[in-house]
């Protein structure tokens, strides 16, 4: 009596309906995965941005800090007081 292989393997309609919800389940892992890799991006970018912020702040304090505020007078000399012994 030959081997009928209808009868070990599953009827096709039967692996497609399995492949529904296994591709629907990664498609729902890979929008988690991306979601979970965008979420650390833009924690990234906003760490490095205070950090970026707060040097810049940070320097432009001590160039505030550098410069000299004062009030002067110019006193000129005429020729006579010059000349004068």
């Amino acid at each position: 009596m030959p081997i009928r292989y209808s009868m070990h393997r599953p009827p096709r309609w039967l692996g497609g309906l399995l492949a529904i919800p296994l591709l629907i389940l990664a498609a729902v892992f890979g929008l988690v995965v991306l979601a979970v890799v965008l979420g650390l991006v833009v924690v990234a970018a906003v760490v490095v941005g205070v950090h970026w912020w707060r040097l810049k702040r940070r320097l432009r304090r001590a160039q505030a800090a550098q410069i000299l505020e004062g009030e002067y007078v110019t006193v000129r000399e005429s020729r006579r007081d010059r000349l004068a012994p």
